[in-house]
């Protein structure tokens, strides 16, 4: 099989971790050819690497990836954002993680408005596959798109158990970037009800939608305000401290595809408070104390839970080694293989 994967988002948090993990578990049994930053694809087993830093979602995508991507038997969009020209590959895959944009229409610009409606439905109609992470995906996926029903593959994405030794501090900690789908104003909001800190870890800058109302909101309470931490971007040793560190990991997202960091946590021994919401019960199944993310008092009794009840606060971290035995890197690329396989 000659298959070409655009690895241009290698270092992104999310989508970054299963290309990276793609790369090293598919490769043993498929040569691939990536496309992206040489630099950062080196160390991965691939048979070659085409360079290309076109930013994603941009014209300049779009009229260069046709003219760079080989003939092959397959290529793979491991994000949404798909070649609309035609291109010299047999066949296509793509990766559709969650249809945030479609789902959470009304809250975007115009111009992204545009793209989603366009390239989204684009990816569907010209993919041979669809693969996405979770239940709850493909069936955002079908209700947007009837026609993808048949095309669809759910492969869960996996989480390398670490042995990490806990010393819990006082503070809450949660992941993720500062988009207005990850609801931190209402996790911010539940400080009041709370005596603790919060440390958020997440990309603060160059964000197209970035939660200005979070900011304005903490302009006007400054007692909550300086119980807040942004770190913005953090290194792996660093993360994998943090949830070593805090008292347990709090994840009030409205909106997730699969929702990485409450396995992160959960491998850390971290326990876990979680909205109720999109594919996170899913993914957390009965190892985390779920809340309503909008409402924050809600919010804060789910962490209560967790903080003031020991046998409770142990049983979840139990539970939570447990669960993340469910979701493993060598069986994701394994059926990512045969998936591939079947289509070719």
């Amino acid at each position: 099989m000659n298959i070409v994967i655009d690895a241009r988002m290698v270092d992104c948090s999310g989508i970054g971790t299963y290309i990276q993990n793609i790369l090293r578990g598919l490769s043993p049994d498929v040569p691939l050819i990536a496309i992206g930053d040489p630099e950062k694809l080196k160390g991965f087993p691939l048979k070659d690497i085409i360079p290309c830093t076109a930013p994603i979602y941009s014209i300049k995508e779009q009229l260069l990836l046709p003219k760079i991507i080989p003939r092959c038997d397959l290529f793979w969009s491991p994000h949404y954002n798909v070649p609309l020209l035609p291109i010299r590959a047999k066949k296509r895959i793509v990766s559709i993680h969650d249809v945030y944009h479609l789902a959470f229409f009304s809250t975007l610009k115009i111009s992204e408005k545009g793209y989603a409606k366009v390239v989204l439905k684009q990816a569907v109609k010209r993919s041979a596959g669809i693969i996405t992470c979770s239940d709850f995906s493909a069936r955002e996926i079908t209700h947007f798109f009837p026609s993808a029903r048949k095309k669809i593959a759910v492969i869960p994405y996996g989480i390398h158990p670490k042995i990490i030794n806990r010393a819990p501090e006082s503070f809450l900690l949660t992941v993720g970037n500062l988009k207005p789908h990850k609801n931190l104003l209402n996790l911010v909001k539940s400080l009041a009800y709370l005596d603790r800190d919060l440390i958020i870890v997440g990309k603060k800058e160059g964000l197209i939608t970035k939660d200005l109302a979070l900011f304005s909101f903490l302009e006007q309470h400054p007692e909550l305000s300086k119980r807040v931490t942004f770190t913005g971007y953090v290194s792996g040793k660093e993360l994998e401290s943090l949830y070593a560190r805090a008292a347990l990991y709090v994840f009030p997202s409205l909106y997730e595809g699969f929702g990485f960091p409450i396995l992160e946590a959960m491998a850390a021994g971290c326990p876990v408070a979680s909205s109720s919401r999109a594919s996170l019960p899913e993914v957390a199944g009965d190892a985390a104390s779920y809340f309503d993310p909008e409402n924050p008092e809600d919010i804060a009794r789910g962490i209560k839970n967790i903080l003031y009840d020991e046998p409770y606060r142990k049983e979840l971290i139990t539970k939570g080694q447990k669960r993340i035995l469910l979701f493993n890197w060598k069986e994701c690329c394994q059926l990512h293989f045969e998936y591939i396989q079947a289509l070719i």
